[in-house]
């Protein structure tokens, strides 16, 4: 993983093997390519490869606002999914009924927990929490019994208070996803050039030298959708 055991991409040149590189299409562009290459491939691990993702099922999302939320709710709606969004930021309401989302919740247990248990199952049938943190303590009991949760992250804290309790009495899955293949890539972003709503919104388009700002909004949650930097420059620009 880049930017893990080996040094990130907030450079001007980065080696790879040849084998993780995948050719773009050529009707998608430079910016909706690296936005959908990460939190793109990483929900369709979750949602179609790991969480076998169904129509007419629901679904929980925390933390839609983010990358990897946006491009969650995109397509669990593409799917024909009923999706449930939890976020901690009210102002986005309207953002993120606009992306899809079916309901909008606040980030609190008494919220999640009262709308998921008025479901018809009791609880929506499969889960998405990459926020981690204290909200490990809500999600598994608002998943029905043989429900799933994905989890890709931990925004808020690795360290999580689980009663396992709701896990083995209730029979419910717990799956750890990270990226993907590059077959899954592939397909994706064909989908994205044949179904452009498949395009996370991309929040904006910076330079190198704007990076630390970037960072700094999105640790205080003021954006909605992907951050692209521009580093490669067509020749003679």
């Amino acid at each position: 993983m880049i930017g893990g055991e080996r040094d990130g991409t907030h450079a001007e040149f980065v080696a790879v093997p040849e084998r993780c590189a995948v050719p773009i299409p050529n009707d998608l562009d430079f910016d909706d390519a690296a936005a959908i290459s990460l939190a793109g491939l990483t929900s369709w691990n979750m949602v179609v490869d790991e969480g076998k993702a169904r129509s007419g099922e629901h679904a929980l999302v925390l933390g839609a606002s983010g990358g990897v939320g946006v491009f969650t709710v995109l397509l669990l709606k593409h799917f024909g999914l009923t999706v449930h969004v939890v976020t901690s930021s009210p102002n986005k309401r309207d953002a993120l009924l606009a992306l899809g989302a079916d309901s909008v919740l606040e980030d609190s247990p008494v919220a999640v927990l009262r709308h998921t248990r008025g479901l018809p199952e009791g609880g929506v049938d499969i889960a998405f929490n990459w926020v981690g943190g204290e909200t490990w303590r809500y999600v598994p009991p608002a998943v029905r019994a043989g429900g799933r949760i994905l989890t890709c992250g931990t925004v808020r804290s690795p360290v999580a208070e689980l009663d396992m309790r709701q896990i083995f009495y209730r029979n419910i899955t717990l799956i750890g996803c990270s990226m993907g293949t590059p077959a899954a890539l592939r397909e994706l972003m064909q989908l994205a050039v044949v179904k452009p709503r498949l395009r996370a919104p991309v929040a904006e388009v910076i330079n190198l030298d704007e990076i630390p700002d970037a960072h700094r909004r999105m640790e205080i949650g003021a954006m909605m959708g992907k951050v692209v930097i521009r580093i490669w420059r067509p020749p003679n620009e």
